[in-house]
């Protein structure tokens, strides 16, 4: 089943944000990325830069590339144009599959299916829930914790409530 949206955090556009220092290209090609259709559970999607050109009026196959390069650089996506393969690297964080037993199993078939080395062993290393099976628990715990944190650094607390509480 393709997917019907992508999540994008709005606090992109904070004050002190990296992602507020990319060109405008590579802000619309990462909205772009995010946006596809056949991106995976992994956060991965064919390399089309040709394909993507068409996307916008005036737009080339150099100009999509060059944003992706800057994508690449910031190391907002990683790039395998061996096999023509692109990851996205907060997908997984930010879509969350492993909180969901089916979306997980769908995950792990996607992620069996990557050509990639580089990708495969980017993803590997840094969600081992993809490769061996078992679900790591204090993950989903070290996720809550920096949600809530996340979350609380983002409104003031109200007068007289304590962080500690």
């Amino acid at each position: 089943m393709a997917r019907t949206h992508g999540r994008i955090k709005v606090s992109i556009w904070d004050s002190g944000s990296d992602f507020r220092e990319l060109s405008r290209d590579a802000q619309w090609a990462y909205i772009l990325l995010i946006s596809q259709p056949g991106m995976t559970m992994c956060g991965t999607l064919p390399y089309t830069p040709k394909r993507w050109a068409r996307f916008a009026r005036g737009l080339s196959m150099e100009r999509v590339e060059e944003a992706i390069r800057e994508l690449e650089q910031g190391w907002y996506v990683v790039v395998d144009r061996e096999s023509d393969e692109l990851l996205v690297r907060t997908m997984v964080k930010h879509d969350q599959a492993w909180r969901l037993p089916n979306l997980v199993i769908r995950a792990r078939r996607q992620f069996s299916e990557i050509e990639s080395q580089v990708i495969r062993d980017y993803l590997a290393d840094r969600h081992k829930w993809l490769v061996n099976g078992a679900m790591d628990a204090s993950a989903i715990e070290r996720y809550e914790e920096e949600k809530a944190l996340e979350q609380a650094s983002e409104r003031p607390l109200p007068m007289g409530m304590r962080m500690d509480m």
